[in-house]
């Protein structure tokens, strides 16, 4: 069973069938963004790490934006240096989890802060989704539809990665349920936190025009 923030729920088949849904009908998006990030997360900005977030509409000014942030590319490495290189589970039983947020925290402020990377600034979507791909194992994803489910990130960061965690840690094992079936069917391990993304991404708006979209269950009374 998943559970969300406000005490709605899906069953564990009808989140398999959103993750499912996602990995058919977005397999170009997995592939481009997902598929070109395996192996241990890297402390290198690379050039693919700037370009994959366009799949995700992640840039209003892409060509301006994507050359600025690889410009400062060196400004942004170190503080990706200092984030936990290990998987979510186990910074959780290590008691690890608020330390490890204050560090992500730090680098999702500063490439947020249009000072540092120009034509980022205010823009909680390019930053999330561009600093997942350098530590997916703990950044989570911020887009409009994910803000449906929780407050924005812009000025609040750090609520914004606690409430992810609180969230991804109540439901952590059907997430690595589900993460063991998503590399079983496609031979791609995603991050946890990125099938929360997938979860809360593909149950929000009009995203199940090829099937019908299971229903968060609301709270009883």
């Amino acid at each position: 069973m998943i559970r969300a923030r406000d005490g709605s729920s899906l069953t564990d088949l009808a989140a398999t069938q959103l993750v499912e849904h996602y990995l058919t009908d977005h397999s170009a998006i997995v592939d481009m963004f997902d598929r070109t990030n395996v192996g241990p997360p890297r402390d290198e900005i690379e050039q693919i790490d700037v370009f994959a977030p366009s799949v995700l509409n992640a840039y209003y000014q892409p060509a301006n934006a994507m050359s600025s942030l690889w410009n400062r590319r060196r400004l942004v490495e170190p503080f990706i240096v200092g984030i936990t290189k290990d998987d979510f589970s186990s910074i959780l039983q290590s008691g690890q989890l608020d330390a490890v947020r204050a560090t992500v925290v730090q680098l999702l402020t500063f490439v947020n802060d249009s000072r540092n990377v120009p034509y980022f600034g205010g823009s909680g979507t390019c930053t999330a989704k561009f600093c997942h791909r350098l530590r997916p194992n703990v950044v989570p994803i911020w887009d409009h539809w994910v803000g449906t489910c929780y407050d924005g990130p812009r000025q609040a960061w750090d609520t914004f990665v606690r409430d992810v965690y609180a969230d991804v840690a109540a439901n952590l094992d059907a997430l690595i349920r589900l993460q063991a079936n998503v590399e079983a069917k496609i031979g791609l391990k995603l991050s946890v936190l990125r099938i929360w993304d997938v979860i809360l991404w593909t149950s929000s708006g009009d995203r199940c025009a090829s099937f019908t979209c299971p229903a968060w269950v609301p709270p009883g009374p």
